[in-house]
């Protein structure tokens, strides 16, 4: 479970090939749409594929390689999207832009920290 915590703190830092910028943040409302009964997809830090669906009531389940991990999401702060993971002693908080089918994601100091696919529901029956 401790890969857990490269599912949003751990992704990988890269450069977007988008125009989405920190400035083109989400609201809270605008990331709850676009995330509740889909599912997110992203590379960890160790190269892992990590893949989790996200459900209206507060819960996100999925696997990172082989391991299982269900943990909690919301929104916190007005547009940050927070995960409270198991095993990890602090809380997770990314804001969020997008680009279309993609999450960009931000530091609450606006630093890029990752990127995250949304595909439609749960097609891999998580």
């Amino acid at each position: 479970m401790r890969l857990l915590y490269f599912l949003v703190l751990g992704l990988l830092p890269m450069a977007f090939t988008t125009g989405a910028s920190a400035q083109d943040q989400l609201s809270g409302d605008a990331i709850r749409a676009k995330i509740v009964g889909n599912t997110i997809t992203l590379v960890t830090r160790n190269l892992d594929l990590a893949t989790g669906v996200v459900q209206a009531d507060g819960t996100i389940r999925g696997h990172i390689g082989g391991d299982n991990f269900t943990g909690r999401w919301s929104i916190q702060n007005g547009n940050e999207l927070c995960f409270d993971l198991p095993e990890n002693t602090f809380d997770i908080c990314r804001r969020v832009a997008s680009d279309g089918k993609h999450l960009n994601l931000f530091t609450t100091t606006g630093q890029p920290s990752g990127r995250a696919e949304i595909l439609q529901g749960n097609p891999y029956s998580l």
